[in-house]
């Protein structure tokens, strides 16, 4: 058994999607950076930069293995695969 999380992102955002699973909770970031040049007719430059943080966090009925999890992409959809973690009982 495995949660299977898909998200629709540009291939050039993928790098920046990081996916972690604890227990039953999965979190989900998104970071971005942003840098401006803005050059003034009078020659001055003005620079400016931006950073966005995105996070989402998921509970899930089962508890998750935080080791194995497998990350793809294709036709734009990022696509991570966490396997349940089951353990026997012994008698």
């Amino acid at each position: 058994k495995e949660v299977i999380v898909s998200l629709p992102i540009a291939e050039y955002e993928k790098e920046n999607v990081h996916l972690s699973a604890q227990g039953r909770n999965i979190k989900i970031t998104l970071g971005r950076k942003f840098a401006d040049n803005i050059t003034s007719p009078e020659g001055a430059i003005d620079r400016s930069t931006r950073s966005e943080l995105y996070s989402k966090e998921i509970n899930t009925p089962d508890i998750l293995s935080s080791k194995n999890i497998v990350q793809n992409y294709e036709d734009g959809v990022l696509t991570f695969k966490i396997p349940i973690f089951t353990f026997a009982i012994i008698h």
